[in-house]
């Protein structure tokens, strides 16, 4: 009986480290503090968007995180798709290098021909272990 419990536990083991929450940063939490982010683990920056505007986030700087991933869109609860109204753009990125990094953000365009209309930072400390 003792050997069926170990081994019930470590075939649970996976859904255990996959149901930790993820770092999700925010617009209010840029240049706040620095927050922790684990080597290889995934994080997410959710900032709004308008819809249809042509306009998106994209990372300008930051060689210590590699994106994951496409960006997701979404829209605040209850809301719809409609021209120009709000949106979310939800990015994820993972921490490939040890130390404390700045990951900058900026809404433009796509195709970089126009500089961004704002820029956000986030400080991110990724410990050695």
């Amino acid at each position: 009986m003792k050997a069926f419990g170990i081994a019930a536990l470590l075939a649970f083991a996976p859904l255990a480290a996959a149901a930790q929450s993820i770092l999700t940063l925010h617009e209010r939490q840029a240049e706040a503090i620095c927050y922790r982010a684990p080597l290889s683990v995934m994080f997410q920056v959710s900032l709004p968007a308008a819809a249809g505007s042509g306009y998106r986030w994209i990372k300008l700087d930051g060689d210590a995180f590699e994106g994951v991933g496409d960006p997701i869109l979404g829209h605040p609860a209850g809301g719809r798709m409609v021209a120009g109204g709000p949106q979310f753009q939800t990015l994820r990125f993972r921490s490939t290098e040890a130390g404390r990094h700045t990951l900058t953000l900026g809404y433009a365009r796509p195709g970089g021909r126009e500089a961004p209309v704002r820029t956000l930072s986030f400080c991110l400390d990724t410990p050695t272990r």
